[in-house]
């Protein structure tokens, strides 16, 4: 939603048709942060030799989807590539911690974030958007809107929300 005018404002205007592409590489972030999420977990319970493996094999998955979907697609199949290697990503880190590290899985740890960017993801697509402080602004107000939805969800509890906003009242006063 606010991908022309973060690409017109660091590229200018020549590249705004790239913005659609970065919308589409949008949905790519939320398979990066439960990936990392994931690369945690399996580093601080002693087994990153495993995670080291299947991300070889999560490069291979990706070299091969670019090398197929870009020569029929473009650069829509690159962005193609990347969204569908993260969630296959994702998917087998999960797999591979919950058999291998007896990691305990509940789907709403996926089902409640996804929700909430669902909402946040549709009400951005509405906003109308001018230039960078529109999307700064915009951006802090759905940020707080998404805390907000998780927390009445279910997905974050009232301590995690209140430690969240101790850091975002400790950065202010370091701002100023």
């Amino acid at each position: 939603a606010f991908s022309a005018p973060i690409i017109n404002f660091f590229y200018g205007s020549l590249f705004s048709p790239a913005s659609a592409i970065l919308s589409a590489l949008s949905f790519a972030a939320v398979t990066f942060v439960l990936g990392q999420f994931l690369m945690g977990y399996f580093y601080s319970s002693g087994k990153p030799k495993l995670h080291t493996a299947i991300m070889a094999c999560m490069l291979v998955l990706v070299t091969v989807l670019d090398y197929v979907l870009i020569s029929i697609y473009g650069v829509w199949g690159a962005a193609a590539a990347t969204v569908v290697a993260g969630i296959v990503e994702v998917a087998v880190l999960m797999a591979a911690a919950t058999v291998k590290s007896g990691f305990k899985f509940r789907w709403t740890y996926l089902i409640k974030p996804f929700f909430a960017s669902l909402v946040i993801y549709g009400l951005a697509s509405i906003l109308p958007v001018g230039g960078i402080e529109y999307v700064i602004g915009y951006g802090v107000m759905l940020l707080i809107l998404y805390a907000l939805i998780m927390l009445l969800i279910g997905g974050i509890e009232k301590n995690e929300a209140k430690t969240a906003l101790g850091w975002v009242k400790s950065a202010i006063h370091l701002g100023s």
